[in-house]
């Protein structure tokens, strides 16, 4: 099996700007968000939104539930991208502004 490239890794998760947004508001969120929520929260159009959820959740790298008629999303902290890429990098943006 050949290795990944970083097109087929970093990518996919880093490849447009609602995506960067989505993944900085669920790594500073305690909590679960709706999709409404991530959106005003990122500054982003619902519809962007939606399918940068959709995308994200299809990697692995969100997990979505289903509660009541609303859909939540969380960070996958037990995917390694997560874990070794998407927290310290949020983690070093805060660092570096404040």
């Amino acid at each position: 099996m050949k290795p990944l490239t970083e097109e087929q890794v970093i990518n996919p998760i880093l490849n447009c700007n609602s995506k960067i947004d989505i993944l900085r508001v669920l790594a500073r969120a305690e909590d679960p968000l709706t999709g409404r929520r991530i959106a005003l929260l990122g500054g982003i159009s619902g519809r962007s939104c939606q399918l940068s959820l959709q995308a994200l959740t299809e990697a692995g790298i969100l997990i979505r539930k289903v509660v009541g008629r609303a859909h939540t999303y969380t960070l996958n902290r037990d995917h390694r991208l997560v874990r070794e890429v998407v927290i310290p990098l949020f983690q070093t943006e805060d660092a570096l502004v404040s």
